[in-house]
């Protein structure tokens, strides 16, 4: 039988036959490819990174309130003494909220990154911004709200000159180290520009950890954070 009747017989009718399953190939290994991409992106991107930085946010945000408001009573005491406004130092602060810390997020970017070092800058912010509202709304407010009403068993001795005058310095002292959160709000960032326009597989996720950005990022966050980093580790070691 000659080569064109072969043809013509057995391959032609084949053909579509090919090119249907060659498209469905390819078709399926583009969806599976795209449904990759999503999981990926959801679980590290929008569950993980962009997650942690808008609690990282908040909990900034919230410190730079209290902070600000915290400020103004000051000022206000400075310049009014006993006639101020009483009301500023009994409301207008902003509870920080348990939500602000979740930990399963921390988990993801941790896989993600293969350290911990974002949980453990996380635990030293939630520790600052809750213990600056309780040293704002027990401490300072407390202090001037005696200095201005007076009270039944608590006196203050200290003159107003020299109550401005260390609240000055205490705020001055958290603002100050407020600025570290920034660096780390700034890391977080970095990592999401780099995420958001890839579209990683399950395999090259895994390399991810061991890109330039990331060990440099690590590295700065521990650098800032070395203090905190040793003290966590010791009281875990302690819980143990």
């Amino acid at each position: 039988m000659p080569f064109e009747c072969l043809f013509l017989t057995y391959v032609k009718p084949l053909i579509p036959i090919a090119a249907v399953l060659v498209a469905f190939w390819l078709g399926r290994s583009a969806y599976f490819r795209q449904k990759e991409y999503e999981l990926i992106t959801e679980r590290y991107l929008r569950d993980g990174i962009d997650r942690v930085s808008a609690q990282v946010e908040r909990s900034i945000a919230i410190f730079r309130h209290n902070w600000a408001h915290s400020l103004t009573i000051v000022k206000l005491f400075r310049d009014a003494g006993k006639d101020m406004n009483k009301e500023l130092y009994k409301t207008g602060f902003i509870n920080p909220e348990t939500e602000m810390f979740e930990f399963w997020p921390d988990y993801r970017v941790k896989d993600l990154i293969g350290d911990d070092i974002i949980n453990e800058t996380r635990q030293s912010l939630d520790a600052f911004v809750r213990n600056s509202y309780a040293f704002f709304k027990e401490d300072l407010c407390t202090a001037v709200r005696l200095s201005v009403e007076g009270g039944e068993q608590l006196k203050i001795t200290s003159g107003r000159d020299e109550i401005i005058k260390g609240y000055f310095s205490e705020l001055d002292r958290l603002n100050a180290e407020s600025n570290r959160y920034y660096v780390l709000l700034g890391e977080l960032q970095k990592l999401a520009s780099v995420l958001q326009p890839e579209r990683f597989s399950f395999k090259k996720i895994r390399a991810f950890r061991h890109t330039k950005l990331v060990t440099e990022s690590v590295k700065t966050l521990k650098g800032v954070f070395a203090g905190d980093v040793a003290q966590t580790n010791s009281e875990q070691k302690n819980e143990a």
